[in-house]
C-alpha cells in the first residue's frame, strides 16, 4: 500500500505540474480537479499488482533469505520437478 501511494502521487504531482506549465496564465480549476480525482481514483487499482511486486523485490532486498529457507526453496523445488507431469 506504501509503494501505491508513493507512486500514484507522483504520478499526480507531474500531472498537475504538467497542466499547469500547459495552461499558464489561465489554470481551469475545475478540469484540473475533475483530473486529479480520476487520476487519484483509478492509479492505485490499476497499479496495485505492480506495487505488490515492487513491495516484495523491496522485502527480499532488505531481508534475504536465510540459509535454512533457500534450503527448503531447493527442495520444493527438486520435489516440483519430479511429479511434474511430462
Amino acid at each position: 500500500m506504501a509503494v501505491n501511494t508513493v507512486v500514484t502521487e507522483f504520478v499526480f504531482a507531474i500531472v498537475l505540474i504538467i497542466g499547469v506549465i500547459w495552461t499558464w496564465p489561465d489554470i481551469p480549476i475545475k478540469p484540473m480537479l475533475i483530473i486529479a480525482l480520476l487520476l487519484n481514483g483509478t492509479f492505485p487499482i490499476f497499479f496495485y499488482p505492480y506495487s505488490k511486486t515492487i513491495w516484495m523485490a523491496l522485502d527480499l532486498i532488505l531481508h534475504p533469505l536465510e540459509e535454512r529457507e533457500e534450503h527448503e526453496v531447493i527442495t520444493l523445488r527438486r520435489v516440483r520437478n519430479s511429479t511434474d507431469v511430462k
